[in-house]
């Protein structure tokens, strides 16, 4: 998974990973109550962006709180992850729809092993 490095791709990977589990919510263990805590994560981080463009004077404070809840929102996402690919196992293609790599796939061929040179005997 490519690394994040603003709001904006946090948000839109957890409200991916929200919809496909309420996609596939027949298919996977009960992921209500760390969905609930995503959802909880993802409405009170809208609300203080909203007010940092609000209030862009009390930006430390605010901003001090969307990291926290960012942290809280990447181990909820993590929490969810990680169920799903319990549930799933880590080879079921599945995954991909969770943004979840899929273990032993596009690998290439691995080539047979070059066997080492014969020892070299010291001539006189």
């Amino acid at each position: 998974m490519p690394r994040k490095s603003k709001y904006a791709d946090y948000i839109t990977d957890w409200e991916r990973l929200i919809q496909a589990v309420d996609n596939n919510g027949n298919t996977l263990p009960d992921l209500s109550t760390q969905v609930t805590a995503l959802t909880g994560v993802l409405t009170e981080i809208r609300s203080i962006a909203a007010r940092q463009d609000y209030h862009r004077a009390g930006l430390r404070g605010e901003t001090r709180r969307l990291r926290e809840l960012l942290t809280a929102g990447r181990d909820s996402a993590l929490r969810i992850r990680s169920s799903i690919r319990s549930h799933l196992g880590p080879r079921q293609e599945k995954l991909a729809e969770f943004r979840i790599p899929v273990l032993g796939r596009n690998r290439p061929a691995s080539a047979a092993p070059v066997p080492p040179p014969p020892p070299q005997t010291p001539t006189e």
